[in-house]
């Protein structure tokens, strides 16, 4: 590693961060030690870096610490190289998007591979957002559709139940690429290849041979807070409804709404995969149905070369699930299929300003080509047509003309859909509002219905 003095340190960092490509800095947000409580430090996207570069830390094997990590013990390291261990944040790593390990090879091509056996439940080829565009988005916040846009190219592998937890799911990020006969829901073990490691800018220093890497054990990564955040009061339901009304708009006009089917709304349960439903189902019938942007916002993630795991391996990891109480979040997201995550924001200075609100479109047919990451787009904007991959009829071959083709959308702020958690006659009222400008019933006023289209 080169030994320059640090002033131009910090003026090649500096550079490197309005790059728009290869300016990925890797990092991670944990809570301090249970022993020192060490406050959690402003992210300011606009400060200069002033840390110490990452790759003078220390490294560390990990069999030196896969028996203490919760769930990790009997794993074998994901290449044959020492880590840096990331989870403590520094005062240069202003965005929380990345994963809480960083294996360093300095040596290019070599293969990642499971820590343990599983299924294949994500495989993602992507360019990662860049550090300037995501440290806007997360607007000072780790959430996991901003870590996911900060991957790159990445494999997920769902574990089941191992060493003692419920669910393991392990992350392998920043691959330069995915091995071409992976597929979704493919059984995997520690001697299958899933890619080709990649390389980093990590702190001015273009770096081969990284693999960024994370184990997350019943949704809550090693150290951390749960992969989703803890949900609002019901309360909240109400007061987000009010919020986001007239600043929102349905996302296909051409298909079925869903009110008045509790099945298809908010908090119906999902027995099939012990969850429960995050979003409204927007019944089509066939493809030929554009979906839009519902508000302006930069799309956050794009999954597009989704392809279908078999009935068989589909079922088993279905299973998995089941075992776990919840949906596993990276096993819910394979069921989105083909699917979109764009990020919103309200103006400055108004209530809710400093949420984070994503709206995710799934199950789609197609993508607008032009719609990639990083992309602004408006209300309205076409961004694909609907579809229904993800599903099992999608498994067993079904493109079309079934009635199971529909828009499963879903509303979030701060990671948790609207109504999360509430029962659906509850959350179809707040939908509703935002989508249709009901107002909410009073016991003295009925509910009018939207002028502009009569179905709601």
């Amino acid at each position: 590693m080169s030994d320059f003095p640090r002033a131009q340190k910090l003026a090649a960092l500096f550079a490197v961060t309005a790059v728009v490509v290869l300016t990925l800095i890797f990092v991670n947000v944990n809570e301090p030690d249970a022993e020192v409580a060490v406050p959690t430090p402003t992210v300011d996207p606009n400060a200069t870096p002033t840390a110490v570069p990452i790759l003078s830390q220390q490294r560390i094997p990990w069999s030196a610490i896969a028996a203490e990590i919760r769930g990790a013990a009997d794993t074998v390291a994901p290449v044959p190289c020492p880590f840096i261990d990331e989870r403590d944040r520094q005062d240069n790593n202003f965005l929380s998007l990345t994963p809480s390990l960083t294996f360093v090879c300095d040596v290019p091509g070599l293969e990642a591979t499971p820590i343990a056996p599983g299924r294949v439940v994500m495989r993602v080829t992507q360019a990662p957002l860049n550090s300037e565009k995501a440290a806007i988005v997360a607007n000072g916040k780790d959430g996991p559709w901003v870590r996911a846009a900060a991957y790159g190219t990445f494999v997920v592998i769902d574990h089941g139940s191992l060493n003692g937890v419920r669910n393991a799911t392990s992350v392998y990020a920043g691959l330069d690429s995915i091995s071409a006969d992976l597929r979704v829901g493919q059984l995997v073990d520690t001697s299958t290849p899933l890619g080709r490691i990649g390389r980093l800018m990590i702190n001015g220093e273009l770096v081969e041979g990284v693999l960024p890497f994370e184990l997350l054990t019943d949704d809550t990564r090693f150290g951390a807070d749960p992969l989703r955040a803890n949900p609002p009061p019901a309360s909240a339901g109400a007061e987000l409804a009010a919020l986001l009304a007239d600043r929102v708009r349905l996302p296909v006009t051409t298909c079925n709404l869903p009110f008045g089917n509790p099945e298809l709304n908010v908090g119906a349960p999902r027995e099939y995969r012990s969850g429960t439903h995050n979003g409204l189902d927007f019944n089509c019938g066939t493809t030929n149905h554009d979906i839009v942007a519902a508000a302006d916002g930069e799309v956050l993630f794009v999954v597009d070369d989704f392809t279908e795991p078999t009935p068989e391996d589909r079922d088993v990891v279905l299973a998995n699930a089941a075992l776990a109480v919840d949906t596993p979040f990276w096993t819910l997201a394979m069921l989105y299929g083909r699917f979109v995550v764009i990020a919103h924001h309200l103006p400055d200075g108004t209530p809710g300003s400093d949420d984070r609100i994503v709206t995710l479109y799934a199950h789609m047919s197609e993508i607008d080509p032009n719609i990639v990451t990083g992309r602004q787009v408006s209300a309205g904007t076409v961004i694909g047509q609907v579809g229904n991959t993800g599903t099992s009829t999608a498994a067993n071959g079904i493109l079309d003309g079934h009635p199971s083709v529909h828009l499963h959308w879903e509303l979030h702020v701060n990671d948790r859909p609207v109504g999360y958690l509430s029962d659906p006659s509850e959350t179809e009222p707040l939908y509703r509002q935002m989508l249709c400008d009901v107002a909410p019933a009073t016991p003295d006023a009925a509910t009018t219905p939207s002028a502009s289209d009569p179905r709601c």
